[in-house]
């Protein structure tokens, strides 16, 4: 009902002759949401075309009337538990989106393990005189520490070996480099273990979602060069900086890792397959030639991993010498001394003799390389 009068002067207060009348219909019914999706974030890829869902995730909604709302993030277990409480009791109004993050980590602090996780909106009445509510929810995965986006290039005679990766966190990154066919079990223990097997170590302080790249020299922890093959590798790191061992690698108890472990190889190729049996005849030789004294010695050059022999004959074609340096590791040199004897241990005459150098490769390339050098023994 609609009454009107006036006010003034207060003696003589005058009503209007309308009077109105009407209805006001008011229907609370169930709260709505009438939008609700959760998204990841998804951080540029500078290496590889993979996906990758990060933290935060941003919780989109809507509802239909100005309501009370509670965002928390569960386990998925029945019955479920509480990890993190993102909003908790908001006024919202109707019909407008709000956007709510979640940034991975727990009610503590520190962020909750990989794994699947329920999103959950409870939307409830005001005024605590009413009783509706209503809840919708969304399971998604959650890894909030992740090393993502690795790629590799190989090491060559030009380009030292390059392993690019990111991590989702600030995190301690270790690299372990380790001698080919070296093999990972399901804890990422090497076999042959650690003292035998390990090459080279790159351990830092890496940032968060950037393009990183660790550069391999192809030396080893004595900084001696090593030969060509596949080298296996493992990544791993955490966002404690003093659990993981700036010196060593090694994992301090209780640390708390990344969900990825990395394992892959890295190729060694300081030779081209073509030019071997030219590398081998080109930095192979006798010194000092001619051959004075008894000091003289064969210096061999093996551009990949082989086998190496050398024998010496004189100029009627009969075979003086024989000897049998076996397998050695590519992109070395050996030395074999020749005391000016004979295979029975007896010094030979002077004379002009022919020395065969043999190489036959074993990683794979199968060359046969053969090559003559002549001697002088005045």
């Amino acid at each position: 009902t609609l009454v009107a009068h006036t006010t003034s002067p207060a003696s003589n207060i005058m009503y209007a002759l309308d009077t109105a009348y009407g209805y006001v219909d008011i229907a609370r019914g169930s709260i709505i949401f009438t939008e609700f999706d959760v998204y990841p974030s998804m951080p540029q890829m500078y290496s590889s075309s993979d996906v990758v869902k990060l933290p935060p995730f941003q919780i989109d909604y809507s509802v239909t009337r100005q309501s009370s709302v509670t965002v928390q993030i569960l386990t998925p277990y029945i019955p479920p538990t509480v990890v993190a409480d993102v909003v908790s009791g908001e006024i919202r109004d109707a019909d407008m989106l709000y956007s709510d993050f979640w940034d991975g980590r727990n009610n503590a602090g520190d962020y909750v393990s990989g794994g699947v996780y329920t999103v959950r909106v409870i939307a409830k009445d005001i005024s605590t005189s009413l009783i509706s509510l209503t809840t919708v929810q969304m399971t998604i995965d959650s890894y909030p520490l992740r090393i993502y986006d690795v790629a590799i290039s190989p090491l060559t005679l030009d380009n030292p070996a390059i392993i690019s990766y990111q991590v989702s966190e600030t995190m301690k990154v270790a690299i372990l480099i380790f001698k080919p066919g070296t093999t990972f079990d399901e804890a990422g223990m090497p076999n042959p273990p650690e003292n035998i097997s390990l090459v080279k170590r790159i351990i830092g302080v890496r940032p968060a979602r950037t393009n990183i790249s660790e550069y391999w020299d192809g030396t080893d922890l004595t900084l001696s060069r090593v030969p060509d093959g596949n080298y296996s590798f493992k990544i791993y790191g955490s966002t404690d900086t003093t659990g993981i061992s700036s010196v060593t690698g090694a994992i301090k108890s209780g640390t708390t890792l990344a969900d990825d472990m990395i394992v892959a190889e890295i190729p060694v190729v300081k030779t081209v397959i073509g030019d071997l049996c030219e590398e081998f005849k080109n930095n192979s030789f006798f010194y000092p030639n001619p051959y004075t004294g008894t000091s003289g010695k064969f210096k061999l050059f093996i551009p990949a991993t082989g086998k190496v022999s050398l024998k010496i004959y004189n100029l009627a074609g009969d075979r003086v010498y024989t000897y049998d340096l076996g397998a050695r590791d590519g992109d070395t040199n050996v030395e074999h001394a020749w005391a000016r004897v004979n295979s029975s241990g007896k010094t030979v005459s002077s004379g002009v003799y022919i020395a065969v150098f043999r190489y036959e490769s074993t990683d794979g390339s199968q060359n046969i390389c053969q090559m003559t050098k002549k001697i002088l023994i005045p």
